[in-house]
This record gives structure tokens, sequence and C-alpha cells, in this order.
């Protein structure tokens, strides 16, 4: 059930038709029901830069974000961060986008500099280079949160 579930969220994540839409977004919904232990890369699975549909892919976003409670702030920023590496080439832009909203959250910063920090160094090396883009960019929105959490690295 469960793998088939994934294979559902990953085949309909370009979101190109609202049946993929649907199918995308009822995916998600029997992912977190299940609330199996591999929700968060589960979930991350369904990332993808080329979707054609952000607004449903925010539901993605908002669904990893809800699982704070379920796990715990650590337990979910552990068990997300491990996850990262699976975006990449293909969702890169979801994961900046991730990270921006935890840059933005103090408290989750604090706790998320923790967890990379334990991390298996090619891990740890593609969030700390991920961050320092982001803390880079030209509008430098997240120049203080990005170092703030690059220092404790």
């Amino acid at each position: 059930m469960q793998k088939n579930l994934v294979e559902q969220l990953m085949n309909n994540r370009l979101l190109r038709t609202k049946e993929e839409i649907g199918l995308f977004e009822s995916s998600i919904e029997s992912l977190m029901d299940l609330g199996e232990e591999s929700l968060i890369s589960d979930l991350c699975s369904g990332f993808d830069d080329s979707t054609e549909h952000n607004e449903a892919m925010f539901g993605l976003v908002h669904a990893i974000e809800s699982l704070d409670i379920v796990y715990g702030q650590e337990n979910a920023l552990r068990k997300l961060a491990g996850s990262l590496p699976a975006l990449f080439p293909h969702a890169k832009g979801w994961a900046v986008i991730l990270n921006k909203r935890i840059l933005n959250h103090d408290p989750s910063l604090i706790k998320y500099a923790e967890v990379v920090k334990d991390l298996d160094p090619d891990k740890k090396e593609l969030i700390t280079s991920l961050v320092r883009e982001i803390k880079e960019e030209p509008s430098r929105k997240f120049e203080t949160a990005g170092a703030t959490f690059l220092t404790q690295m």
C-alpha cells in the first residue's frame, strides 16, 4: 500500500492535469494517514522543479512541516535533512524553499543546525552549501539566518 502511494505521488508530481493534481494530493493525504516512519522521505520523493502547479506542490511542503507535531521538531528536522540529498538535482528549487522556511523560523533554525552538524559529511556539506547559496542571494533576506546557521557548523 505505502509503496503504491509513493509511486503514485512520484508519477503525478509534474502536476500537468487536474487528474494528476488530484492523485498527487490524495497520495499526500493517504501517506499522512499511514504515518509510517519513512513518511518524510516518502513525501520528499514527490518534489520536482518541473512541476506545472506550484500551489499543489506547496501542499507537500505544508504536509512535511506539519510533521513537527507527529515526530517532534528535532526528529522531523533530522528526517528532512537526511532526505534532502534525494531532491538533487531534479528538485533543488524545492530543497531551497524548504531550507528558507527553516531559516525563517528561529527555533527551527537553531535545532536544524544541531541536526545538520551530526549528519554524515556528504549530507552535511550538501546542506551547508545550499545554505551558503541562500545566504548569498542578492536580496540578502537570509544573510543573518544563514550566517547563524553556518557559524554553528
